[in-house]
């Protein structure tokens, strides 16, 4: 849709980058700030089909989820879910977009307990999206 978000890890913000018309970026703008809402470190971040943003609190040890317009956001899952310092996200394919999967990365504070490991969450009924990712030829062609 002709922009790009990213997230800025040491802000606790998501950043909105328009991409111009020569593909070049635009002046980034501010789409979310975390720090009123507790977010501490904005990190890995997906997309659904709808456009929802769903990011990480690493040091925060939380799961987010923002709505497409920006005016709705969420705690979606914390350490009482296994999350442990979370740093990356990805929905699964061919599922309903009910799934997401989150990876720890346990290396900057001491764990909180499940370590290192791919955790597979069930998303609630009003975030669900599809996953913008399609399943691709295997072997991929590289």
């Amino acid at each position: 849709d002709g922009r790009l978000l990213v997230t800025n890890f040491c802000a606790g913000t998501v950043v909105e980058i328009p991409i111009m018309p020569d593909g070049s970026a635009g002046p980034g703008k501010l789409f979310f700030d975390g720090r009123p809402h507790g977010v501490q470190s904005a990190d890995g971040i997906a997309f659904d089909v709808r456009g929802n943003v769903f990011f990480i609190d690493l040091m925060g040890t939380k799961l987010w989820w923002i709505s497409a317009d920006g005016n709705s956001i969420g705690e979606l899952a914390n350490e009482s879910h296994g999350l442990d310092q979370p740093a990356s996200l990805a929905f699964g394919i061919g599922d309903s977009g009910n799934r997401i999967y989150v990876t720890n990365l346990p290396l900057f504070l001491p764990s909180i307990g499940q370590g290192p490991a791919v955790i597979e969450l069930t998303l609630p009924k009003h975030v669900r999206g599809e996953s913008t990712a399609r399943p691709g030829p295997y072997p991929p062609n590289w």
